[in-house]
């Protein structure tokens, strides 16, 4: 299964979510790998110090990954597409429209399999927040809730070998 993250900038959010899905297959055994990209993203950008230092605390380096516009050669290749905001999956939908029946947020896709969430990650949006340079803390916690979130899809298909959906997609 290959799975990409899409962010905004490939600078935080999605690295992360890369980073942890990628080391999650490793420890689980599993098929899988995932990639990142950038709806804004210059090539030669790199993640921002504040997401490679939480990340770090979760276990994985983020610091020499290199960020990826978002193209349709990508996408194509993708069996799941999991964006890190609303925003972000209408912005694939414009751009590249046939990819609709496999793109989604990762809170949504995680919602529509996944009955027992802490009630703190549901905040009434289906979006990750975006880390703020300057806030360890706050950026500790997306770090965190992204790793929680991929843990969930990587659990899924490790107990299962596949994920049913069962609860309503978010809107």
């Amino acid at each position: 299964m290959n799975i990409v993250f899409i962010s905004n900038e490939d600078t935080a959010r999605a690295p992360m979510a890369c980073a942890f899905m990628n080391q999650l297959a490793i420890d689980k055994h599993l098929d899988l790998n995932a990639a990142s990209a950038g709806i804004y993203v210059s090539d030669d950008e790199f993640p921002s110090e504040e997401a490679s230092y939480a990340a770090e605390l979760l276990g994985v380096s983020i610091r020499a990954h290199s960020c990826s516009l978002m193209n349709e050669d990508i996408l194509s290749k993708a069996d799941l597409i999991l964006t890190m905001t609303s925003m972000n999956k209408t912005s694939v939908l414009n751009m590249i429209p046939d990819v609709y029946n496999k793109l989604y947020t990762l809170k949504e896709y995680v919602f529509s399999f996944k009955e027992d969430l802490p009630a703190d990650f549901y905040d009434g949006t289906s979006d990750i927040a975006v880390p703020r340079t300057g806030d360890v803390g706050h950026n500790i916690n997306c770090a965190a809730q992204i790793y929680y979130l991929v843990w969930s899809i990587a659990s899924e298909l490790s107990e299962h070998g596949e994920i049913v959906m069962k609860n309503t997609i978010l809107q």
